[in-house]
């Protein structure tokens, strides 16, 4: 006994953490690796856990595969503060060990999982130590105050979950207002392109028709001006006609008094 550990109980929740001082393990390490228990021990009670992790661990390879060995060595991890490292020794010191270090491995097992907030986990354990050992009380107040944190977390993360919905539905709803308002946007400014557009449209329009109405206006003028320079000509070569006509007529004339006087004598 006088190699095996002695942690006590640390009264964090109701008693953290136990101490092996049963004789599972003490009949089956060898003398090297009993001494080397004994001097971690005396390292652990004065609070110098590395030290007396490093002597568990020195003790583990001359006394492998011992239950009680990977329960010191989890106690010393849990003190130093790898949680899961002393998980994982308090798992391991659960197989091959008796009922009552079972017990207490399950109890500190629940420990770590506590101080986790794995508290689904820590629960599960306390019951394991329960069943081993139902006078545990401490194992039955860390169980109730391991419940009452789950609990706890389960509402916290219910409403975690309702307002990450909530928070998501006003995301959507903004972004929807968003995307109406965009829209809303886009049918503006396309209605005022169309108006702009029409706007064009109606000018160039406007454009083309005064463009065809100058040019019918242009070739009226035209047409007026060749119908007029047309009588024109014709008026003018009819006065010619007639001038020449009265020429003639008056030329006639003249013939016809000449001829007439040359008939008044006849030789």
């Amino acid at each position: 006994m006088a190699g095996e550990v002695c942690v006590n109980k640390l009264y964090v929740l109701a008693a953290l953490l136990w101490c092996w001082l049963g004789p599972a393990g003490a009949d089956n390490i060898e003398d090297e690796a009993r001494d080397k228990s004994a001097q971690a021990k005396k390292q652990y009670e004065v609070g110098h856990y590395a030290e007396a992790l490093e002597l568990y661990r020195q003790a583990q390879v001359e006394a492998p595969e011992t239950p009680a060995l990977n329960f010191n060595v989890g106690s010393a991890l849990f003190k130093t503060g790898d949680l899961p490292g002393a998980a994982k020794e308090f798992d391991q010191a659960l197989q091959g060990a008796d009922a009552e270090l079972k017990a207490r491995s399950f109890y500190n097992l629940g420990n770590t999982y506590y101080q986790q907030q794995q508290y689904p986990q820590a629960v599960e354990a306390y019951k394991q130590a329960l069943d081993l050992d139902w006078q545990d009380q401490d194992a039955k107040a860390n169980l109730e105050l391991a419940l009452t944190k789950q609990q706890e977390q389960e509402q916290q993360e219910q409403q975690q979950s309702q307002d990450q919905k909530k928070q998501g539905q006003q995301q959507n709803q903004q972004e929807q207002g968003q995307q109406g308002q965009q829209q809303q946007d886009q049918q503006q400014q396309q209605k005022q392109q169309d108006q702009q557009q029409g706007q064009q449209q109606d000018q160039q329009q406007n454009q083309q028709d005064q463009q065809k109405r100058q040019a019918q206006e242009q070739k009226q003028g035209s047409d007026q001006r060749a119908g007029q320079r047309n009588r024109m000509d014709r008026e003018e070569a009819e006065q010619l006609l007639d001038a020449l006509r009265d020429r003639e007529k008056q030329a006639h004339q003249r013939r016809q008094r000449g001829t007439q006087a040359y008939r008044g004598k006849d030789w």
